[in-house]
């Protein structure tokens, strides 16, 4: 039986949870009318959080999930530079980053605001992966929407059927 790890107040004052999948993993998720909650946990006849879905349980034995859920569990408020080795790691699994898009799991427009905003010092700061200067996007993702960004579409990822 998967438990919750604990919750707290992000900046925006939506409420998360963190759902410990496999020690020091973690899996961030609930707050939102996006539905990660319910791809991810089976909360009938339960008391939060219920149980990890099944098709999620067989998923967290593939080791790139259990990378990608390491890099998430590492932090509860993961860096740009996290956040973008999350999303190369799913595009990597699935084949190429076009795969996501295929799969209306998130749009060009979303994926290209959030790596011109991980990589760019003006949109992104201190924080940014990179320290080059260019003309930032004109609506720069900022790093609570970046990380809401990420753990909606690992949770898109973790319910897909494995790959073979």
């Amino acid at each position: 039986m998967l438990n919750a790890l604990h919750d707290w107040p992000p900046a925006s004052g939506t409420e998360h949870r963190v759902i410990c999948a496999v020690g020091r993993i973690g899996i961030v998720v609930g707050g939102d009318p996006t539905g990660v909650l319910d791809r991810l946990v089976d909360q009938q006849g339960h008391e939060f959080p219920g149980r990890i879905r099944a098709a999620v349980l067989k998923r967290v034995a593939e080791p790139i999930v259990r990378d990608a859920l390491r890099l998430l569990g590492t932090d509860e408020d993961p860096s740009w530079t996290t956040l973008y080795k999350v999303l190369e790691l799913i595009g990597r699994d699935l084949g190429n980053e076009h795969e996501i898009t295929n799969r209306g799991w998130a749009s060009r427009n979303q994926i290209g605001r959030f790596r011109q905003s991980a990589n760019n010092w003006e949109a992104s700061g201190l924080d940014a992966r990179h320290a080059i200067d260019w003309t930032p996007p004109k609506d720069a993702m900022l790093i609570h929407e970046a990380r809401q960004f990420i753990r909606e579409l690992v949770s898109k990822w973790l319910v897909r059927a494995p790959a073979g």
